[in-house]
């Protein structure tokens, strides 16, 4: 048996009422009126703790997808978006507690809007501890009754026997229709929409035009409209993205166009599959004689596939020393040997032999670097613009050139112009428990990347939080004032937030508008 004196009994009840209370402050909602669908996220607690992020993202496929975000930095207080077919309009202040909020509007109500979405809060209490909070939001929007469906919608190469698009509108009342005129499936193919299939009013009757080993169901009558498409003998080919039109007239004479698009994507499938499949074949190979022959067909078939997986795998450069040299910088599909999968990066050549690979990019402040540790961890931004390739990432990378690696660091400041270049010898991350930094090779005094080596990585939610939070950035800080922080806030001077580097200018009232961090293969070492 123990006891919890009195004291501490009230400190727990108050840190679940606080914790509790500060959660139910963050809503999220889904509105609809006749010619618009949005999302709003607010937090309405004013006291503690401060919110520094409101972050709408959307799940597909069990991965988030960021959608808009708003900041209470000074220089992002406008919003982030992500989605060019919709309004995004936010505030977040530190000075005016009592606005939080972003909302997301679409106009275009055709467009795939249904599925889950999540809302997140960031912030940090009183004692500067990081808080998050999370709402999550399924959308279904009533505007739209038309339905496209693909079964299944990723077609497993040699496994998927077949695949069937169904189009449908079961109600044509909910778009307004009082006439249907024509519902057709459409195919992108090579960059041109092909038609596949077309039911139309005068006849009644579905037609097939553009679809090859494929069977069709279609129906049009007073209240509702089908079509359905099914393929057999599916191969990858037979992935891509379809869409779904029709028109009609509503009760004014008036013409009603609507449509839906959906994505089929292929795969080839795993080891795992193709061994259950084989022990599926065994077991059922006693069952009778009659069935003996069938199923040597199937193994003799999955065995055909498994050659043929390993025959024409095309393996891509595992690193970009072994891709083709190409002077500036290019987006390059790498996959190292450790069979982890393929990893998209920017590869810079700037002269024969010599290709590096580039890790962090920033030069116009697009991308919030205020990140928790799985982002860090993952990656973020856009490789066409400012991004941070992935802690995970680099250090496959790392070690697919043996842990042996050089580190080029490039600086470009704001007003002057001037340039400024590091090259670090030796640059390797420890293990995931903290991608310990390791930097040898330069002399810089102990006022650059030196003066952070053999510390781990930190984050708002990871490392040492403190430091994170008051840099408003993830980096790998020394647990005294660091002189280094290219992850800090972008276009800010004179802050401890900044992004700077000591060695340079001891001066924070210097901005740096342009950073690159990049490495590559030491072959001297």
């Amino acid at each position: 048996m123990f006891s919890i004196d009195t004291k501490s009994s009230w400190i727990l009840i108050m840190f679940i009422l606080v914790w509790d209370y500060s959660e139910s402050q963050l809503s999220f909602q889904q509105e609809e009126r006749s010619s618009e669908l949005s999302i709003l996220c607010r937090y309405a607690d004013e006291a503690s703790p401060v919110i520094s992020h409101l972050v709408i993202s959307r799940i597909k496929a069990g991965r988030r997808h960021i959608q808009a975000s708003v900041s209470a930095d000074c220089n992002q207080n406008s919003p982030l978006s992500r989605v060019s077919d919709a309004k995004v309009t936010g505030h977040l202040s530190y000075n005016e507690p009592t606005s939080r909020y972003i909302r997301i509007v679409w106009t275009d109500l055709q467009l795939d809007l249904d599925g889950d979405y999540t809302c997140e809060a960031y912030g940090v209490d009183a004692d500067l501890i990081p808080q998050t909070f999370i709402q999550h939001l399924n959308v279904k929007s009533r505007q739209n009754g038309l339905r496209l469906v693909a079964t299944p919608d990723v077609i497993k190469v040699g496994l998927t026997k077949q695949l069937q698009i169904c189009c449908t509108l079961p109600d044509h009342g909910v778009l307004n229709i009082t006439r249907m005129a024509s519902l057709e499936i459409f195919k992108q193919q090579n960059g041109v929409k092909c038609r596949f299939a077309r039911i139309k009013m005068e006849s009644g009757e579905a037609i097939l035009s553009g679809a090859v080993k494929t069977s069709l169901n279609g129906t049009m009558d007073d209240n509702q409209t089908s079509l359905e498409l099914i393929w057999g003998n599916i191969t990858a080919a037979d992935a891509g993205d379809f869409t779904c039109e029709g028109s009609g007239v509503n009760a004014k004479g008036h013409p009603v166009f609507f449509n839906k698009y959906i994505n089929v994507t292929w795969a080839n499938p795993d080891r795992e599959e193709l061994t259950n499949l084989l022990f599926d074949l065994y077991d059922k190979e006693s069952e009778s004689l009659r069935l003996q022959e069938e199923k040597k067909k199937k193994l003799r078939a999955t065995t055909k596939i498994i050659d043929s997986l390993k025959s024409t795998e095309c393996r891509k450069p595992n690193s970009c020393d072994t891709s083709i040299f190409e002077s500036g910088q290019r987006i390059v599909s790498l996959e190292p040997d450790d069979g982890l999968g393929p990893i998209t990066v920017v590869c810079e050549g700037k002269e024969p032999g010599e290709m590096w690979t580039v890790i962090q990019k920033r030069f116009n402040g697009s991308v919030d670097f205020y990140r928790n540790f799985s982002q860090y961890e993952n990656g973020f931004g856009s490789l066409d613009g400012e991004f941070w390739l992935g802690l995970k990432n680099i250090r496959r990378l790392l070690l697919q050139n043996e842990d042996k690696n050089r580190l080029r660091i490039e600086i470009t400041e704001m007003t002057s112009g001037n340039n400024f270049t590091k090259n670090y010898h030796r640059f390797s991350l420890g293990p995931a428990n903290g991608y310990k930094l390791n930097v040898i090779g330069f002399d810089d005094l102990g006022y650059g990347m030196s003066f952070n080596s053999g510390y781990s990585f930190s984050t708002p939610d990871s490392g040492v939080p403190r430091l994170a939070v008051l840099n408003r950035a993830g980096w790998w800080f020394n647990y005294e004032s660091p002189f280094v922080n290219l992850n800090g806030v972008w276009g800010v001077k004179g802050k401890r937030y900044s992004i700077y580097w000591s060695e340079f200018r001891r001066d924070r009232n210097v901005i740096l508008e342009k950073t690159e961090m990049k490495f590559r293969r030491n072959f001297n070492k």
